[in-house]
């Protein structure tokens, strides 16, 4: 299922790695913390527990911050890109159909 991910993370090193992580794990960059992509549920669902080590839930101390949502294929479709869209933008709303056997 489509996925937006986006975090407000103090820690420049944290920043890079949850960045590498997102994108080795197939999400696009949309801004510099924002990730948009349709990983399969098994790595989404890893995924989501790695970002919790880092970004704790409410009432820690800690002031990291993530956002993970999930869309339908309909709602992203609907969704207004502003300004110059990545690269892979028209690739991710519409993914090439092709079946490997």
């Amino acid at each position: 299922m489509p996925s937006l991910i986006c975090y407000d993370i103090e820690d420049d090193n944290l920043r890079l790695k949850i960045a590498n992580r997102l994108l080795a794990a197939g999400f696009i960059r949309l801004q510099k913390s924002v990730f948009v992509g349709d990983p399969r549920e098994p790595v989404l669902r890893e995924l989501t527990i790695w970002l919790k080590k880092f970004v704790p839930g409410t009432g820690t101390a800690n002031a990291n911050r993530a956002l993970l949502l999930t869309c339908t294929q309909n709602q992203l479709d609907s969704a207004l890109m502003l300004g110059t869209p990545p690269d892979d933008w028209s690739e991710f709303l519409n993914p090439p159909n092709t079946l490997i056997i």
